[in-house]
């Protein structure tokens, strides 16, 4: 594999390659720290010679300048061929010290294996090669020249126990180091895989919305016309019945508005466009208004299902700047699910409170319905997800991306058998109650 090739996985980016290389750099802060405490120790009790323990010393601080050296090269050299370098001095040094400190002899010997671990670890399996077959020609090499008295083989002074000893907490340590870096990649992983999945589930998302909307397009040009024509003529016959029918024929004319209304925002929906500042400071929602024309809609379904309904409006604030359209659809979303959620429950009641919680007002909507079972509950927000036989899936999503147009949110809460309660999140402006 040629330099410029270099990569370490493939599905880490550079800037998670850095974090490598950062860990990296501690850890051999780390190996400086106890080098250098090692060496101290070891002279003040004679294991090996005074020369060997300066060269030594000059040795652990070459560990600390190199250091500094590739915490500046951080920003100029990019993280795998700075792994690399890193790797192969690290090598040199350790190979060094080693040598000078008893070679095969020294307990610290299998540090050579982490080395090794890391590398078949991060790199590409041919950098990785390189990297054992290095190890394997540094020792080859230098236990050949000590073999045939080309080099001296310095002694270490240990006993048989300090052997033993020094053996195990080497070993110990290389394991501990080996686990805190694959763990800490592992971690890398788990987090780039969890990305990955998330990005795909919002190609899959946007592949449907794509979809919908152009069947949200044909389907607004075949209703246009029609609804044209059937809102002309019950605008028409509103002004020819009598004064005790004239509220029926204006709900729908109002109705026959918000199918115009509500396929806009299916169009909207689908193409997901954002509301600018502009429009939501121009507009202005009653909140009673919203209430009562939801409450005006569903008394039919109420009625015919024996559904007990209580209304609290507790709010300070009769005005939020909200479209009346969507407060109302809003609303009018959440009460036709508390009602089928209901349907068949053995006490049926939904409650709606409206109220004042900080810089916003909270539209409560609760229900004594079956609850939503928690496999569930991640999904109930996704467009085109129900558990409806003939539902759309569009009318959560559509909630929650108009309440999130005007800077709101939405929550819930729900127990099986018990039921399940929504939390409409809408700022208002500080005065908008005195208008």
């Amino acid at each position: 594999m040629r330099l410029i090739d270099l990569k370490l996985l493939p599905d880490l980016s550079q800037e998670e390659e850095g974090e490598i290389v950062r860990w990296f750099i501690n850890l051999r802060w780390l190996a400086f720290v106890s080098s250098t405490a090692l060496i101290f120790f070891s002279t003040i009790f004679k294991l090996v010679q005074t020369f060997n323990s300066s060269v030594l010393f000059a040795l652990c601080a070459l560990v600390g300048i190199s250091n500094i050296l590739f915490s500046k090269l951080q920003m100029k050299l990019k993280p795998s061929y700075l792994l690399v370098v890193q790797m192969y001095s690290d090598l040199i040094i350790l190979s060094l010290m080693l040598y000078f400190s008893g070679w095969y002899k020294n307990p610290f010997f299998p540090v050579y294996l982490f080395h090794i671990f890391i590398a078949s670890v991060i790199f590409p399996r041919k950098i990785s090669l390189l990297v054992v077959f290095s190890v394997l020609l540094i020792f080859s090499l230098i236990t050949f020249l000590i073999s045939f008295d080309v080099i001296p083989l310095f002694d270490i002074k240990l006993s048989g126990h300090f052997v033993g000893l020094g053996w195990l907490f080497a070993f110990s340590i290389v394991i501990l180091i080996s686990w805190y870096f694959a763990f800490r990649l592992s971690e890398l992983l788990k987090e780039k895989i969890r990305r990955e999945k998330e990005l795909r589930l919002e190609l899959i998302q946007s592949s449907k919305v794509a979809t919908a909307g152009e069947i949200a397009s044909q389907f607004f040009h075949d209703v246009s016309t029609p609804m044209t024509v059937l809102l002309s003529q019950v605008e028409r016959l509103k002004t020819q019945v009598p004064s005790e029918m004239q509220k029926d024929f204006e709900v729908l004319e109002n109705q026959a508005k918000k199918v115009f209304y509500s396929l806009s925002k299916l169009l909207s929906f689908v193409r997901k466009r954002k509301r600018t500042d502009t429009e939501v400071k121009e507009e202005l929602a009653d909140i009673y208004r919203a209430v009562n024309e939801v409450l005006y809609l569903v008394r039919g379904k109420l009625e015919k299902l024996k559904i007990n309904l209580n209304c609290e409006i507790l709010t300070q604030s009769k005005f939020i700047p909200v479209s009346q359209n969507d407060l109302e659809h809003i609303i009018l979303n959440l009460v036709l699910n508390s009602i089928d959620a209901v349907r068949k429950a053995e006490e049926k009641f939904i409650s709606i409170r409206v109220y004042d919680k900080y810089d916003s007002v909270v539209i409560e909507v609760g229900d004594t319905g079956e609850g939503i079972p928690d496999d569930i509950k991640d999904k109930i927000f996704e467009p085109f997800f129900t558990t409806k036989d003939e539902g759309t899936g569009i009318g959560l999503s559509s909630v929650k991306r108009i309440v999130e147009s005007y800077n709101g949110k939405i929550e819930f809460s729900s127990q099986r058998g018990k039921g399940t309660t929504f939390y409409i999140y809408l700022p208002y402006e500080k005065n908008s109650h005195s208008r």
